[in-house]
């Protein structure tokens, strides 16, 4: 029996999700100690949190928060998650990156057999067919072009802004690339490993700072976009209190960071 485990957006804010990673968890856990598990993928991003798992024999499971699915609606909802089609932007392309890499880490970590093989590798394949068949993921269908557009309705263009994105994991790059085409004076990343901040700043023609440097740098800057993946506050009141009021008020600040 396949059998789907799931938290998303659409029954959950971020941070009840947060809250309940740990549950699932414990709830994963003790289906190991139940039951016989052949084969698992788990798949985590920051709008969902779905365990997938091949049981010897069904389950009664007692009464969670978590949506439960099993066999071929389970397949169905993988299927259209793929496709884009779950996502909170409709048809991104992000989505089936982490699919492919969930289905990676579970070929490394060994826990995936020849039946999640399959679902998964047809997964990843209609999810490519239905976006060059559709072009559904044609324009700006990623939450970093979401959060991109978001910003230019409510404060105008972005041309000659300078933007600072803190984090240069997932989430920061796609944001970084969404704003490649806006024309900006500069886009700066700042990032804990200063490698990886000078690697996506080379993508972008931008500039990388060191982690360490981002409070004197801050006064030049005009849009500042947090994405980390840090489990503390970074852009606190201590950070912001020593810049001009002026200059304060007129700075745009999004935070896509995961955890909040």
């Amino acid at each position: 029996m396949l059998l789907n485990i799931r938290i998303d957006y659409k029954i959950a804010d971020i941070g009840t999700m947060e809250e309940s990673y740990s549950k699932l968890d414990e709830l994963n856990a003790k289906l190991h100690e139940q039951v016989n598990i052949q084969e698992e993928v788990t798949l985590k991003t920051c709008n969902r949190y779905e365990i997938y798992l091949i049981l010897e024999e069904d389950v009664n499971l007692p009464a969670t928060n978590f949506i439960i699915e099993k066999d071929d609606v389970a397949i169905n909802h993988l299927l259209r998650l793929a496709s884009g089609l779950e996502s909170m932007i409709m048809g991104e392309d992000q989505i089936l990156g982490q699919i492919k890499t969930a289905r990676k880490n579970a070929i490394k970590n060994a826990t995936i057999g020849p039946k999640l093989e399959k679902v998964f590798t047809k997964a990843i394949h209609v999810g490519q067919s239905i976006r060059k068949n559709t072009h559904i993921n044609e324009g700006g269908v990623s939450v970093g072009s979401g959060a991109v557009e978001l910003i230019e309705q409510k404060y105008g263009s972005l041309e000659g802004k300078n933007v600072l994105i803190v984090g240069a994991g997932e989430m920061g790059t796609v944001v970084s690339k969404a704003l490649l085409e806006k024309q900006t004076n500069a886009i700066v990343v700042a990032n804990r490993t200063y490698d990886k901040a000078q690697e996506l700043a080379k993508e972008l023609d931008g500039i990388a700072i060191k982690f360490k440097s981002m409070d004197e740098n801050l006064h030049k800057i005009d849009v500042l976009i947090s994405a980390t993946g840090a489990p503390h506050t970074l852009i606190n009141k201590k950070r912001l209190e020593v810049l001009p009021q002026e200059h304060l008020e007129n700075m745009i600040m999004l935070d896509l960071a995961n955890p909040r």
